[in-house]
């Protein structure tokens, strides 16, 4: 084999390997959004985003009600452990909110989000 006809082969073999893996790189390119679009999975982050801030705060409220109930000694009974059950309730829900934030960061990449957008959603955990 010849060195010119080397590389023709190699050449051949580049350019079939480039026109079949275009397509699939169109494919993985997610559709262009509008301004519409951008602004509407940019609220529907912040409604995210907002969940999670306020599944914090009742962790807050109910550990400050534990916390005062222990040092009042008040309630006692039913009521005190009422007070227990939602701090734990209020954790579990915060623990499954955070643990859903990457996934809905993730959706709305996939959805045609520009970086610029998603990087101010990205590390707020």
């Amino acid at each position: 084999m010849t060195l010119p006809t080397l590389r023709t082969r190699c050449t051949l073999s580049t350019l079939l390997l480039l026109a079949l893996a275009l397509p699939f790189a169109a494919l993985a390119q997610p559709a262009s959004l509008g301004d519409d679009d951008v602004a509407s999975l940019r609220r529907h982050l912040e409604t995210e985003w907002q969940r999670v801030l306020d599944g914090r705060e009742r962790v807050a409220r109910a550990e400050h009600a534990v916390r005062d109930s222990r040092q009042r000694k008040y309630p006692r009974g039913e009521k005190r452990v009422e007070l227990y059950d939602e701090l734990e309730a209020a954790r579990e829900d915060l623990a499954a909110l955070e643990a859903q934030w990457p996934d809905k960061v993730e959706q709305a990449r996939q959805a045609g989000l520009p970086a610029g957008v998603l990087q101010e959603f990205e590390d707020r955990l």
